[in-house]
């Protein structure tokens, strides 16, 4: 199959190039994807593209070609920049591997088996260290890189999408991109995988959960998840972080998150469901990062504010010590 590229590839065009390459499944083993109408191209966008189109290669032995790539073009340019031509290479970028850069980090790969490397090793050295606080050191690199120091609210994004992946997805893998527009107060980061899903990983746990809205609509609830609740050390799993996540979203920016048949985009004129299609699950953010730097305090009341929904729900939950210090 034959796919144009929009001229914009962004959180509001990915869904209709899915779909295309999706609704050709079974029909057509080709992918040719073609560059020749891209004029601009954003994080959550490009992420999730390649993303999909790696699991077409993988799960689907799909072959993924591209054409119509101009590198004077400048959304073409950009992201060879960023490393999206290779993240198909034998090679992917791993995180240790690119550059540090104050604007962008590149198309990268975090993988299963290097995080339990990293723990292995410190495990030698007789220090206790888990597979959560091997994902705070990435998630603290990942703002170090963008903003020169540690910004633990940039931190928390991404550490608790990339937790997501490895708690609840059996995935191996995630995927990460990330970029900075300063002009604009911006920042824009995408974490995709290829793994359960969040229904799949949601239905464990919750018998009502027959379908990709309920899991949608549910998952950025306060205090629900697929494992059990636990608050009683610094990253146990209690169910906030997609719910602090889309609330960020609906304050400062906007959120989209991928899964299933449904995709689910959060604003500030609230919560959007529509039809879509994703194997495993991506989720990206975009917020005015500096004027939420300016008022952190806003992110505690959103955290009291879900652990006192939570109680009228029913769930009970309570932020973990770890949303609590962000």
């Amino acid at each position: 199959m034959h796919v144009y590229l929009p001229s914009s590839l962004h959180e509001g065009t990915i869904s209709s190039v899915i779909k295309q390459i999706n609704d050709a499944d079974g029909v057509d083993s080709e992918i040719i994807v073609d560059f020749s109408y891209l004029s601009f191209a954003f994080p959550i966008g490009a992420l999730a593209l390649a993303q999909y189109l790696k699991y077409n290669q993988e799960h689907k032995g799909r072959c993924v070609k591209f054409i119509g790539i101009n590198y004077l073009s400048k959304a073409v340019g950009y992201l060879d920049s960023v490393g999206f031509f290779k993240y198909f290479g034998e090679s992917p970028l791993r995180v240790k591997d690119f550059d540090k850069s104050k604007s962008y980090i590149p198309f990268s790969v975090i993988e299963w088996n290097i995080l339990q490397s990293r723990v292995n090793d410190e495990k030698l050295n007789g220090l206790a260290f888990t597979i959560q606080a091997a994902i705070e050191e990435y998630s603290e690199n990942y703002s170090t890189w963008m903003f020169g120091k540690v910004e633990p609210v940039i931190s928390y994004c991404f550490r608790e999408i990339i937790r997501n992946v490895f708690e609840h997805t059996n995935c191996l893998y995630c995927s990460v991109f990330g970029q900075i527009y300063p002009l604009r107060d911006e920042i824009e980061i995408c974490i995709a995988d290829s793994g359960t899903g969040i229904r799949n990983s949601l239905a464990q746990c919750y018998d009502e959960c027959t379908s990709d809205e309920w899991a949608l609509q549910n998952a950025i609830l306060p205090g629900i998840t697929s494992g059990d609740v636990k608050t009683g050390s610094m990253y146990d799993n209690s169910g906030f972080g997609l719910y602090v996540l889309s609330r960020i979203a609906q304050k400062f920016g906007y959120m989209l998150i991928g899964c299933g048949e449904k995709f689910l985009k959060i604003d500030s004129k609230g919560n959007h469901l529509f039809d879509g299609f994703y194997p495993g699950t991506f989720v990206g953010i975009n917020f005015k990062y500096r004027t939420l730097l300016r008022h952190q305090e806003w992110i505690m009341q959103i955290i009291n504010e879900g652990e006192s929904l939570s109680r009228k729900l029913g769930i009970n939950g309570t932020a973990s010590t770890s949303t609590k210090t962000i």
